[in-house]
This record gives structure tokens, sequence and C-alpha cells, in this order.
């Protein structure tokens, strides 16, 4: 009778430890799915930041504006949600899917969820304008 005991025990034990290892399998993938967005948003992050500082150079050679002047516009930007810290999120927007309703990473051209192609509202749709 005790090694009937055992013999289940042993099952039960046998089987949690499955479940675990499979649990463990499941939270490594998700973290290297997070690992390789976040490498993507840098490599995105790198990419605009490249094309703003093109984008400055033309118009700083093409207009009077300065650099003084930049920052200053800059910083009319970032407090008209009445703080300055680096952002203006009075005008943020969670995007969503018109699909399906899921949340959406900004820049996608298609749901990451249903597939379905995403549009284009204007050239500042992810502060929402």
């Amino acid at each position: 009778m005790v090694d009937l005991v055992n013999l289940g025990i042993g099952i039960a034990a046998h089987k949690r430890i499955g479940a675990i290892r499979s649990d463990m399998r499941s939270q490594k993938r998700n973290l290297d799915e997070s690992e390789l967005t976040a490498i993507s948003m840098r490599q995105d992050i790198e990419k605009l930041y490249l094309l703003v500082e093109a984008l400055w150079a033309i118009v700083k050679t093409s207009t009077n504006l300065t650099d003084e002047d930049l920052s200053e516009l800059v910083r009319q930007i970032d407090e008209q949600d009445g703080r300055q810290d680096g952002r203006n999120s009075s005008n943020a927007q969670v995007l969503k899917c018109d699909n399906c309703g899921k949340t959406l990473l900004r820049g996608q051209t298609r749901c990451a969820y249903c597939g379905s192609e995403l549009r284009e509202d204007g050239l500042f749709r992810h502060n929402g304008k």
C-alpha cells in the first residue's frame, strides 16, 4: 500500500515537473520575443534619429533657422501638455487595430494579431493629431 502511495506521489510530482518545464520553455520564448522587439525598437529609434538629423540639416541650410530656434520650438511643443518633461503626452493616443481592437506598436503597417493592414491617418498619427 505504501508503495502505491509513493508511486502516486511520484507520478504527480513527475507531471508537475513536466508542467513547470513547459512553463519555463514558454517563458523563455516570451523573453526571446521581448528581446527581439527591444532590438527592433532600438534600431527604429536609431533610424529615426538619423532621419531627424538629416531633416534638420536640410531645414537649417534652406532657411535662416538656428539650433537655438529649434530648441525653443521643441521647448514650446514640450510644454503644450503643461509639463516640460521631454514629451507631449497631452496628444498621446493608444493605437488600436480597426479590425480586432488590439493595441498596436507605433510604426506598424499591419496588425501583429489579425494581419489587417493599418490605415494611415496622417503624418503624426502616433500623436493623435
